[in-house]
């Protein structure tokens, strides 16, 4: 809910951003969510063993692992459509 947006009336859950016109583009929607970070695939390694192979992290470019372990994998948010 910290990242959730509404337009011009407040939502009953009182929370999140308020914008005057709606967005253009998923992209606005992104940002305005602040959700207009990157994220990229790191290996993963442990202080006493080094690398583990076969195992990675998917971390935010800024700041935040995303999660771990051998499924993960990025995704690119631009190729997903918007339309129903």
């Amino acid at each position: 809910m910290d990242n959730m947006i509404y337009l011009k009336e407040l939502p009953w859950v009182s929370l999140g951003k308020g914008l005057e016109t709606p967005p253009t583009s998923a992209g606005s929607i992104m940002t305005e969510c602040g959700f207009d970070w990157t994220s990229s695939v790191h290996k993963m390694s442990a202080e006493d063993i080094g690398l583990i192979p076969g195992w990675y992290t998917v971390q935010r470019d800024d700041k935040f692992v995303l999660g771990a372990g051998n499924l993960y994998s990025v995704l690119d948010l631009s190729t997903v459509s918007t339309s129903a």
